[in-house]
C-alpha cells in the first residue's frame, strides 16, 4: 500500500533533520530529507527481484553537509553556470556571489541545496510530499523575494514525478532542477556500463564550460546519444560529460521523453520526462546526472529559451523519471 514515513535524520544549529519515505504499493521507496529537499535513495528490484538503491546518495546528515557535488539535491535559484556571476534584467545589472573560479553555480555559497525546507503537505494516500521555500530578495545577489515549492510524488506506476512551482514579487530569473546521480546497478564501480539515449539534435556548445550562446549539431560528435548506445563507447572522445542538450518536442507537447538510461545485467531502464528545454548530462562521482533545466547562461544569451520570471506570473515544471 501507498505510505510515507518519517525518520529522524540529524539536526543543524538545533534545527531538526528528517527523513520522509515514500513507498508505493509494489513496495518501491523513494527517500527524502528537508535539507536541500534531497533525494537520498531510491529502492527498486532488479530483473531477479535483488533490491538495491538507483541513486547515489548517503543515510547520514553529516555527509551531506561535508558533499560538494550535490547528490540528489533541489538546485535553485539558477541551475547550472551563469557567465561572470552576473546579468542584467530591465535595464538594471545584477551581480550574483562567485563559487566557481569567476562564475556563479548551481545558486551559489549556500543554494536551496543547503537551505532547511519547511514541510508544506504530506499525503500518504498518494505517497506524495511537498516542501516550501522562501528565497529572501537579494539571496546571492538574485532580485526579488521568491516562494518555491518543490512536490515528490511517487506513483503506482513506479515513477517519481518532481513538480516545482514558483513565485516572485521582483522580475528575476529562475531555472530549478535536480542533481540526483542515477545508477542502475548500485554500484560505482560499474557506472559506464549503463547506456543512453538522448532524444537531442542539437546542445549548446561551451567555452572553459560556459555556453557560447550557440547551439550545435550532435551529429558526429561524442554527444549524439539518438540511438541507444553504451556510454563508455564515447567516453574516451571527451575530458568529461557535462553537456546541456536541446530536447526534442512536437508544439503540441508539454512533458517530453527527453533520455533513456539503461543498464543490461540488471534489467533496469529509467525514462526521464520534463517540461524543460534543456538537459544536462553529466557524468562523474559514480553516477549520471539527467538535469532537466533552462539553459546555462541563458540570462546572458536572449536567443536561448527565456528563464525570466514576472510578477503575477507562476513558474510551473515537472520532471518525471519512470523505472521499469
Amino acid at each position: 500500500m501507498t505510505d510515507v514515513k518519517i525518520s529522524a535524520f540529524g539536526s543543524i544549529r538545533d534545527q531538526k533533520i528528517n527523513l520522509y519515505t515514500l513507498f508505493n504499493r509494489h513496495g518501491h521507496a523513494v527517500s527524502i530529507t528537508n535539507y536541500g529537499a534531497t533525494i537520498t535513495s531510491w529502492h527498486v528490484p532488479d530483473r531477479y527481484g535483488k533490491w538495491s538503491s538507483i541513486v547515489i546518495g548517503f543515510d547520514n546528515i553529516i555527509d551531506y553537509l561535508n558533499c560538494t557535488f550535490y547528490p540528489g539535491a533541489t538546485i535553485g535559484r539558477y541551475s547550472n553556470f551563469i557567465a561572470d556571476a552576473k546579468f542584467s534584467l530591465d535595464g538594471q545589472n545584477y551581480s550574483l556571489s562567485k563559487n566557481h573560479e569567476n562564475h556563479h553555480l548551481h545558486g551559489g555559497n549556500c543554494g536551496f541545496d543547503k537551505k532547511i525546507w519547511k514541510l508544506e503537505q504530506l499525503d500518504r494516500a498518494t505517497a506524495s510530499i511537498t516542501f516550501y521555500h522562501l528565497s529572501p530578495d537579494g539571496d546571492e545577489g538574485y532580485p526579488g523575494n521568491v516562494k518555491v515549492w518543490v512536490t515528490y510524488s511517487l506513483g503506482d506506476d513506479n515513477s517519481l514525478s518532481i513538480k516545482y512551482r514558483a513565485q516572485t514579487d521582483k522580475p528575476t530569473v529562475l531555472s530549478l532542477t535536480n542533481h540526483t546521480y542515477f545508477n542502475l546497478v548500485a554500484n560505482k564501480d560499474a557506472m559506464l556500463e549503463h547506456s543512453l539515449t538522448v532524444l537531442a539534435n542539437t546542445y549548446t556548445p561551451t567555452d572553459r564550460k560556459i555556453p557560447t550562446g550557440e547551439l550545435s549539431d550532435v551529429h558526429n560528435t561524442p554527444y549524439d546519444f539518438r540511438e541507444h548506445r553504451p556510454i563508455k563507447a564515447l567516453i574516451d572522445k571527451v575530458e568529461v560529460y557535462n553537456v546541456n542538450y536541446v530536447i526534442q518536442k512536437n508544439l503540441s507537447e508539454k512533458l517530453a521523453l527527453a533520455a533513456t538510461l539503461s543498464h543490461h545485467s540488471s534489467g533496469r531502464t529509467l525514462k526521464a520526462y520534463t517540461t524543460m528545454p534543456g538537459l544536462q548530462l553529466y557524468v562523474n562521482n559514480g553516477g549520471i546526472c539527467l538535469e532537466t533545466q533552462h539553459f546555462p547562461n541563458a540570462p546572458n544569451h536572449t536567443f536561448f529559451p527565456s528563464p525570466i520570471l514576472l510578477p503575477g506570473q507562476e513558474y510551473q515544471h515537472i520532471t518525471r523519471y519512470v523505472v521499469s
